[in-house]
Formats: structure tokens, C-alpha cells, sequence
């Protein structure tokens, strides 16, 4: 997982320090998967924001962008937290990259992150990240 410029592995997951940033500023959010199939087989990646457990809820509170090999990237974001985004996907060695690049209009308090992803099997994984975003007004953690 990489946050801006601060890079994590699997193992310290459990210990991301919390980003900070003003609306308009945009955030690189990256992570990189892998499947014994091969990085092509992962075929579908969603990345939650605005949350605060691990737990997907599926009403539509919290922020979703949807990369899907199949279809046009997707937002759902019913609180209006998103500006902009693209999703770039590429692929090196036997890992799959996927970046997330988002520019939030308005602020949020410090949110969790999750990244669902799954492959052509319909076989998921999920990534559970504490504490890891905010947005204020001035871009600077209470």
C-alpha cells in the first residue's frame, strides 16, 4: 500500500500513520495485489472511503471508486466528498498496481480505507487500512 509518498507492506498495515490534506490537493493512494493466476486475473478493485470499521456497508454512506476490467470506472459517492479521480491499473512482474488518484471537494474526518478486490473466479480479498485519511480545512490532524 503506498499513501501519497509513505509506503507500507502487508505486515504494517496495522500501523499506517494518518494522511492529512485540504480539499482541492489531490492524493495518490496505490496498492498492489497479487493472484496465482497471474495480475490480469484480478478483474475488479473497489476502494472504500468515508468509514469507520471494516465492515462494508452497502447503503450508499460511504465513498466507493470502482475499477472493473470489464466496465467504465465508477463512483458512488452520495455525500459528494469527490471532486475527481482516475484509476490506473498496470501490471509488473507477477503484481497487479492499481492507482487511485483523488481530489476531494469537500472535508471529512479521519476515515478508514478498504480496498475490495477480486478476480475473475469471484474469488475476493480485503484490505482493512485504520485510520487512514482525512480531509480538513486547513490539511493539518486535530
Amino acid at each position: 500500500l503506498r499513501i501519497m509518498n509513505s509506503k507500507y507492506k502487508k505486515s504494517e498495515l496495522g500501523s499506517v500513520v494518518p494522511t492529512y490534506l485540504p480539499a482541492g490537493v489531490p492524493v495518490q493512494i496505490e496498492i498492489n495485489l497479487y493472484d496465482s493466476a497471474g495480475p490480469q486475473n484480478i478483474s475488479h478493485v473497489e476502494l472504500y472511503l468515508n468509514k469507520e470499521n471494516s465492515k462494508i456497508l452497502n447503503d450508499l454512506s460511504e465513498t466507493v471508486i470502482i475499477y472493473d476490467q470489464s466496465s467504465p470506472n465508477a463512483l458512488y459517492d452520495k455525500n459528494g466528498l469527490v471532486d475527481s479521480y482516475t484509476i490506473i491499473p498496470t501490471m509488473k512482474n507477477s503484481k497487479a498496481y492499481f492507482l487511485f488518484q483523488v481530489t476531494f471537494k469537500k472535508q471529512f474526518p479521519l476515515s478508514d480505507m478498504v480496498f475490495r478486490a477480486w478476480n475473475s473466479q469471484r474469488q475476493y480479498a480485503d484490505v482493512y487500512v485504520n485510520d487512514a485519511l482525512a480531509v480538513t480545512a486547513s490539511g493539518i490532524g486535530s
